[in-house]
């Protein structure tokens, strides 16, 4: 399959002599994960063979296979034994050697007991969680690992772009927006499509995730109204991203040839869901059922009864039609029952799309800042700006405690232009800034949470935060 081949190992910049390479498969070559199935075939026809596996109905699983990652599955631990002595028996046979160190045992049961499993004399150590073809499996079934991992790299991937030149200030904001969803997305919500059972604590915590990277691609200040920041840019939720590909995952699954054993599994569960044969069903089955019924989709009903399902190109079409309607419908709904949203709805009316202002800054760069200062404005924030205690917006001064809010102060400035926040508790209003006098400092200064409202900045000392009144 090779002739001549050789590797060199590059370290630091550094690219070692080549060396020839007379046995094995080589690192990242196209195909090695195909030669290697090939050469540890006959194991997994053996694994299959003895029959020591799981059944789902009549269906035998022992090995699900992905390259060199390995997995045995099997009910007890006698027949997770003798799988395991057959891998090693085959290693020694073909003269390689599995790693007892690298190799993880998990216990899907109510039972925790912990029954030695030998590998070469040395036990399997048992864990709680572990990664099977980058998916993390937790055998207590807590997904909140997993959530809280994919938050964590969701924001430190697009965190490393930005610091590497990736910023509005440098590029157009839509090829920031392509960049991170490419790459920081595929990322962070690999596997996303295995996710069931979801709660309500972790989309919130992926919700933010997305918020504080849309936010800080699009250079926009940390006190902006975290649920205007997604439509600046035509982002959807976190929630419908992951839905959207559970269903593109689904059309995959429908169509995949009725010989496979994923589809066979697939379908035997989804029969099980059909006709209530198991009383507390999990998994993937009635997740995504859920997910099609919020969606209006039937297609999957009609396949279970007639056999019939569109061709993929025409179930992406259909799915991201529905994803989208469904957001937009909660978009609309989002900004009549906001008075937030005044300003914001005049400008950028649907949840689609790149604002009209970043649309314009893509064919004319030289005006980009001018650009990004009417989209903080359509969200009716100016700044921060400095005050000696003078007041520069002095027309009004009321100090409603502890129940200050932005309506509030908006209300009780009504009459005037602009509105400020300062120091958590008090409410100015004004129709002029004295720039010169009092310049706009870092938003960073407004560092104070507004007392009635923790998720919005109400300047700082002797610093205000300036909105468009009413």
């Amino acid at each position: 399959m090779y002739s001549d081949a050789k590797s060199a190992v590059l370290y630091n910049g550094q690219i070692s002599r080549f060396f020839p390479v007379y046995r094995g498969v080589r690192q990242g070559s196209s195909l090695s994960s195909k030669l290697y199935l090939l050469y540890i075939n006959d194991l997994l026809e053996e694994l299959s063979d003895c029959r020591r596996g799981i059944l789902v109905t009549d269906i035998h699983i022992s090995s699900p296979v992905q390259a060199d990652d390995i997995a045995l599955i099997s009910t007890n631990c006698c027949n997770m034994q003798t799988m395991v002595t057959i891998c090693e028996n085959y290693s020694i046979d073909w003269k390689f050697k599995f790693n007892p160190l690298k190799s993880i045992q998990l216990n899907f049961s109510k039972s925790k007991q912990h029954t030695d499993i030998l590998l070469y004399n040395s036990s399997i150590q048992l864990e709680i969680s572990a990664r099977h073809v980058g998916v993390l499996l937790n055998s207590n079934l807590n997904s909140m690992d997993r959530t809280l991992q994919a938050c964590r790299t969701l924001r430190s991937s697009a965190l490393g772009l930005i610091k590497s030149g990736l910023h509005p200030s440098v590029i157009s904001i839509d090829t920031c927006n392509r960049i991170v969803r490419q790459v920081c997305f595929t990322k962070a919500f690999f596997g996303c499509e295995l996710w069931t059972e979801i709660t309500n604590t972790e989309i919130l915590l992926l919700e933010r995730a997305q918020r504080y990277v849309c936010k800080s691609i699009q250079g926009l200040p940390r006190q902006t109204r975290s649920d205007m920041v997604n439509a600046l840019i035509g982002w959807k939720s976190a929630e419908s991203y992951i839905d959207e590909r559970k269903l593109l995952f689904l059309g995959k699954l429908v169509l995949m040839k009725d010989s496979m054993l994923p589809k066979q599994i697939f379908l035997t569960r989804a029969m099980e869901f059909k006709y209530n044969c198991v009383k507390h069903q999990l998994g993937f089955i009635p997740d995504i059922h859920r997910i099609l019924v919020n969606y209006r989709l039937s297609d999957f009903d009609t396949y279970l009864s007639t056999g019939h399902f569109p061709t993929y190109i025409q179930w992406k079409k259909t799915v991201k039609v529905a994803v989208q309607e469904t957001e937009e419908s909660l978009w609309r709904f989002r900004t009549q029952i906001d008075k937030d949203f005044k300003f914001f709805s005049r400008i950028h009316t649907l949840s689609k799309g790149l604002h009209p202002a970043r649309t314009f800054s893509r064919k004319h760069p030289l005006l980009i800042e001018q650009c990004r200062f009417i989209v903080n404005l359509q969200l009716g924030y100016i700044g921060c700006y400095k005050d000696d205690g003078s007041r520069h917006l002095k027309y009004k001064m009321s100090d409603l405690g502890n129940s200050i809010t932005l309506d509030k102060c908006r209300e009780h400035c009504k009459e005037y232009k602009y509105t400020g926040l300062q120091y958590r508790t008090y409410c100015l209003c004004g129709n002029k800034l004295k720039n010169q006098r009092y310049p706009k400092v870092p938003d960073s200064d407004c560092n104070m949470a507004c007392a009635g409202e923790t998720n919005r900045m109400c300047g700082g000392a002797s610093r205000n935060s300036i909105y468009l009144g009413n």
